[in-house]
């Protein structure tokens, strides 16, 4: 059965995801830039529902919706282009329309439709007057058409957003899948195993991939591609002082970073937590660790120093395989440094990480 109009609108409104949307801001700026243009007390951009129109954009008038009965734009979305009615009151169509009658006395109206790539009407952008008036200027038209076009590639990029969203989440669901499965394979071999002392260490490290995982793209947010550098941490350092209390501090400027450098970063300093508390300052009770992020004109600077811990031996370049992965990880992933200072009171680090190599993709 071939479906009806309204079935093909409905169907384009859920795509879009446009049920519940109120527009979260996206039109201001147009429905202000054409009232000016046009001076005109009141413009809306208009998505007309079964059974309502609402205004995901507004400007001059309070309401967010009225009932479809009373729509101008549901006359306005069907037509090929801009529909202007100079008089209300002498149109037939409108003139015993309760919008004309009575709040807010529409008298000049002209509604650009709103129209997907594909043909189906979702609305109109439309222009109101509480006077008559004899029409648009062409300037006024042509950019009311232009402006239209624009809320149609904002609507419309929302597709692109859902899809992306989803794709997220099912890559979430089947990350977490495999770091279970892992988990499981890693459990069992460190109970077959008398050296557990490596399988703890792995499976440690298989945490710390995962909170960042969760960090980079959380379910009830799982459009996002990338966090920040001080949530990262915040994260990451959270098991440390729900045992131990607030003992590692983060201070400095916040960075946007991307979701590969989130994973890289995550164990890079998961293996300077650990260390700090088999080794460093965590291991006694009055020690301390601060990590300061400083802003360079093309890099970010990361300093990790212990306190109040015992002595370091050495500067920690020669150790085992932590060392030798978070030295990969800073030079080949980030082509950036490490150096490392046997301070007393504990092990103090300094990476030095490009920019280029940690911020987010431009879309």
């Amino acid at each position: 059965m071939a479906l009806t109009d309204e079935q093909i609108r409905s169907q384009a409104m859920m795509e879009l995801a446009l049920g519940g949307w109120d527009g979260g801001g996206e039109f201001d700026a147009i429905v202000a830039l054409l009232r000016e243009l046009c001076d005109a007390p009141m413009v809306l951009v208009s998505l007309v529902e079964s059974e309502r129109q609402r205004f995901l954009g507004r400007a001059g008038l309070d309401a967010t919706e009225t009932p479809r009965s009373v729509s101008f734009c549901a006359h306005a979305m069907d037509l090929p282009d801009t529909m202007v009615v100079p008089d209300a009151t002498l149109d037939p169509r409108f003139a015993q329309n309760a919008l004309v009658t009575g709040d807010p006395h529409i008298r000049f109206y002209a509604g650009a439709p709103l129209v997907t790539s594909s043909g189906v009407p979702l609305g109109a952008l439309c222009v109101i007057d509480t006077v008559p008036r004899a029409g648009l200027t062409p300037v006024q038209a042509r950019t009311m058409r232009v402006l239209a076009a624009n809320v149609m590639t904002i609507l419309e990029a929302r597709r692109e957003v859902e899809s992306r969203a989803l794709i997220a989440r099912e890559l979430s669901h089947r990350i977490k899948n495999l770091f279970a499965v892992v988990g499981g394979l890693v459990h069992v071999s460190r109970r077959n195993d008398g050296e557990v002392d490596g399988w703890n260490a792995l499976s440690d490290r298989l945490g710390a991939l995962a909170r960042a995982s969760d960090l980079v793209v959380p379910p009830e947010h799982a459009g996002e591609r990338e966090t920040t550098l001080l949530r990262l941490f915040d994260t990451l350092f959270a098991p440390y002082r729900d045992v131990q209390g607030k003992r590692i501090r983060v201070e400095g400027e916040d960075v946007a970073i991307s979701a590969s450098a989130a994973t890289g970063i995550a164990l890079v300093f998961h293996e300077a937590a650990t260390n700090a508390v088999k080794y460093g300052a965590l291991s006694g009770p009055d020690g301390e660790v601060v990590v300061r992020v400083e802003h360079l004109a093309d890099a970010i600077e990361i300093d990790w120093q212990e306190r109040g811990g015992p002595d370091a031996r050495g500067d920690g370049s020669a150790g085992g395989f932590g060392t030798r992965l978070v030295d990969s990880v800073i030079g080949r992933q980030f082509m950036g440094r490490i150096s490392r200072d046997a301070a007393r009171g504990g092990l103090g680090l300094r990476i030095w990480l490009p920019r280029s190599t940690i911020a987010p993709a431009l879309n």
